[in-house]
């Protein structure tokens, strides 16, 4: 039966749609949603099911569907809870079969790079607006000032890959001698990190922040480079310790929340 649609007509509306998606994901879970199923309905259409059935055998493409399936073994497990509320509790995870869709349209398409530039600066735009609303104290959602849309965990989630992603961008153009480039990339992720000391953030992206800049000096520079990195890192740090209050409170937050835990928990004697 001849297709409607052809293969390479399906992987076209999916670079499109991937790229709709990566701009849209920091301002919309709506719109975010609506460009996901059109991508997983294209990538599914430009499948060769051969090649992917194949592509299963790797860890890439297994590991997130190991993932689903003990997310999905603990919610049988959890026999107190109803069925609507487990199933509910499955909802995150199931994001994790979008995946390996993405691995294997990206190995056999020329726009990913593309797609994560597109994130990158949507993400840049919105930490503008951050900043903006912070400074001048206006309050643009329920969320605090300084949250222009969705939420404060989500945005700092956002601006924590676009830290990871662009060391490797600014490593990149360094290398490239391309160094007006790597001056604005250099200045976007010094707002991005300062925005999240003192603007708002999770308590998750601050602490995870570190850990992607020192994985990013382990696994992309030298010996020294990466020692050199990790002395900065730590003085970076101590230096936004002593000046914000905010991320001060943030991450206090974190063992007095744990005390508050375990005093609870504890047996009545």
């Amino acid at each position: 039966m001849k297709r409607l649609v052809s293969r390479e007509q399906c992987a076209g509306i999916a670079d499109i749609a991937a790229l709709a998606l990566a701009a849209i994901l920091p301002w919309s879970t709506s719109g975010t949603a609506i460009a996901a199923v059109i991508f997983i309905a294209a990538s599914l259409g430009s499948l060769e099911w051969k090649s992917f059935s194949r592509d299963l055998a790797r860890p890439v493409i297994y590991v997130p569907l190991a993932f689903v399936a003990l997310f999905a073994l603990g919610m049988v497990w959890a026999t107190e809870i109803d069925w609507k509320a487990r199933l509910h509790g499955l909802n995150p995870a199931l994001r994790f079969l979008v995946l390996p869709l993405l691995f294997y349209h990206f190995e056999r398409s020329s726009r990913g790079w593309q797609v994560a530039k597109t994130f990158f600066w949507s993400c840049a735009l919105l930490m503008i607006v951050s900043w903006l609303s912070w400074l001048m104290n206006i309050q643009m959602s329920r969320m605090p000032v300084g949250v222009p849309v969705k939420n404060y965990i989500d945005q700092g989630q956002e601006f924590s890959l676009c830290i990871a992603g662009g060391l490797w961008w600014l490593h990149r153009a360094i290398k490239a001698r391309d160094y007006k480039p790597a001056a604005w990339i250099a200045a976007l992720l010094l707002l991005f990190l300062l925005n999240l000391a003192f603007v708002v953030a999770s308590r998750t992206a601050l602490l995870m922040v570190p850990i992607f800049i020192i994985a990013f000096g382990i696994v992309h520079l030298g010996r020294k480079a990466a020692i050199a990195l990790l002395i900065a890192v730590v003085v970076g740090s101590t230096l936004l310790w002593i000046a914000s209050p905010y991320m001060r409170a943030r991450i206090s937050s974190i063992s007095n929340e744990v005390h508050s835990y375990f005093s609870e928990c504890a047996p009545i004697s």
